[in-house]
């Protein structure tokens, strides 16, 4: 896979951690989960997403420069420069996962709602597809 360029997504559920490994058009080449660790501060979950990061690299062949970033989708309100304002999931108050993330993987990461995420998904590749308008309701630990 030398030469491409690829993205990862994270969706950060309160009991799983659905990664996946895209192409930079959207195509999706894998996805696996991982459980989420949410013991102590709740951020060890960060260190998890970054071993999986390391090991599709290995698994693929990717190099270094190969992945372009991360897209995660964290279950709270989440500001526009990827500030978590409680994720009771994960035990996490104001939390700048954004930055903490991009320290561990280090790669560039944008973080948004998991709903909101998975309604853009939807938007650009699935359903909502050439819609106008897209609504999206997530159901899983929590409500979104």
């Amino acid at each position: 896979m030398e030469n491409k360029k690829y993205v990862i997504g994270a969706d950060i559920g309160g009991t799983t951690v659905k990664l996946g490994l895209f192409e930079e058009d959207g195509t999706l080449l894998e996805k696996w989960e991982i459980p989420t660790v949410i013991e102590g501060d709740g951020t060890a979950v960060l260190h998890d997403i970054a071993a999986e990061i390391q090991k599709c690299r290995e698994k693929h062949n990717i190099p270094a420069d190969g992945i372009l970033g991360v897209g995660a989708g964290i279950p709270g309100p989440v500001t526009a420069d990827g500030v978590v304002h409680r994720c009771v999931n994960l035990g996490w108050g104001v939390f700048d996962v954004r930055t903490a993330l991009e320290e561990t993987v280090g790669l560039p990461v944008v973080v948004v709602n998991d709903a909101n995420a998975a309604a853009m998904g939807e938007a650009w590749k699935g359903g909502g597809r050439g819609s106008e308008n897209v609504v999206f309701i997530t159901l899983g630990t929590g409500v979104g």
